[in-house]
């Protein structure tokens, strides 16, 4: 029981590590397309993902996209800037999460851009408004 146990928080630990590990990967590729600096500082201790003179951005995996709502809008407040979200996303599994940030992105003036895992193809999400008056959001 204490090796299954054992092995459990290993895995865990490594996951988080990976995870975090492509984390700071996509946001060096967004930094440079973007033009801004990586892990500002707040007073609290908090670190905003990336900063440029106009926005201040959460990146974060496309299954978090809801969290990054709430990062981005605080980390705007905090620096008096526009928020803004990177979503590092499967082309071919995570549309329902970007077609949900963003309906979410919109009411609240929130700029989003999308990294793919698939070929770090990279793109800012615009919404287009269908003949039938729904809105559709392309990347």
């Amino acid at each position: 029981m204490k090796k299954t146990f054992m092995l459990f928080l290993m895995l865990v630990s490594l996951t988080a590590f990976s995870q975090e590990q492509n984390e700071k990967y996509y946001r060096n590729i967004a930094v440079k397309h973007i033009h801004g600096r990586t892990k500002a500082v707040l007073k609290d201790k908090s670190h905003v993902d990336i900063v440029t003179d106009t926005f201040a951005i959460e990146i974060e995996f496309a299954q978090k996209w809801a969290e990054s709502i709430g990062h981005s809008e605080l980390y705007s407040i905090e620096l008096h800037k526009k928020a803004g979200i990177v979503l590092i996303a499967d082309r071919f599994k995570d549309d329902e999460y970007v077609q949900k940030l963003m309906k979410v992105a919109t009411k609240l003036n929130i700029t989003v851009w999308v990294i793919f895992i698939n070929d770090n193809s990279w793109g800012k999400v615009e919404s287009v408004k269908e003949k039938d008056g729904t809105v559709k959001f392309i990347y």
